[in-house]
């Protein structure tokens, strides 16, 4: 995605990454980690993932503190019933860990 954005004409030194992430959670707290160490915890953030996928990434950059609009692509209609499957369940599983420090 970086070299994709250069090729868009973005600067590479704006362009920060996180090469360490395994997961979405993962990925957003070690995001706003990256912004405060840099001096931009107040910077608005833009989260691009798919469609299905947006509101709970959303939910949890809020959870982050990170003041973020997002952008998401569209599913193939091939992909729509199993990828909303599966982000059910991670719905259940981020409300589990949220609410109830539930280890999964």
């Amino acid at each position: 995605m970086r070299d994709y954005l250069i090729s868009q004409g973005i600067p590479a030194e704006k362009i920060m990454t996180d090469p360490d992430s395994v997961n979405t959670r993962e990925n957003l707290r070690n995001a706003a980690k990256i912004l405060r160490a840099s001096g931009l915890e107040h910077a608005r953030v833009v989260i691009v993932t798919s469609d299905y996928h947006l509101p709970r990434s959303m939910a949890l950059a809020e959870d982050e503190g990170l003041i973020a609009t997002g952008i998401g692509a569209p599913t193939k209609p091939e992909y729509w019933l199993k990828n909303h499957l599966r982000e059910s369940l991670s719905w259940i599983k981020y409300w589990g860990q949220k609410h109830f420090n539930l280890p999964w």
